[in-house]
């Protein structure tokens, strides 16, 4: 009866903390605000994961900048619900070809991170926040 009631307990205690249930294939779709800093420059995201693996996903950031819309894609690592997320997108003009680093937390299915340019050479540069829930 103990072993049962701890068991019990155990469960109780481990389901909030739960990623979102999704199967291979499946997305999920979150919708925020991204934050470009050094151009003061806010506007509506919207991010779809599709799970490719255990904690692992494809991902696109669909945003509006100057009236056009853009769809950088990547990858990302992590959890969707409580815990750390993080991953790379690559932008959609070949004539201004970057990588963005992006991490950050979610607690309780909202996340909020940041977003850093990646250099050829090397290096990085901040450039913003982001946030997104469902």
């Amino acid at each position: 009866m103990r072993v049962a009631a701890i068991a019990v307990t155990v469960l109780i205690l481990l389901l909030p903390v739960q990623d979102v249930a999704v199967h291979s294939g499946d997305e999920v779709t979150l919708t925020g605000e991204y934050l470009w800093e050094n151009m003061h420059h806010t506007g509506n995201l919207d991010a779809i994961f599709t799970e490719t693996g255990d904690r692992e996903w494809n991902v696109e950031f669909r945003f509006v900048w100057e009236g056009n819309l853009h769809v950088y894609r990547g990858t990302a690592e992590g959890s969707l619900a409580n815990g750390e997320l993080r991953g790379n997108i690559v932008t959609d003009n070949p004539e201004w070809p970057r990588t963005f680093f992006f991490a950050g937390r979610f607690d309780d299915g909202r996340f909020t991170g940041i977003h850093t340019a990646l250099q050829a050479s090397g290096g990085s540069y901040p450039t913003g926040t982001l946030t997104l829930g469902r």
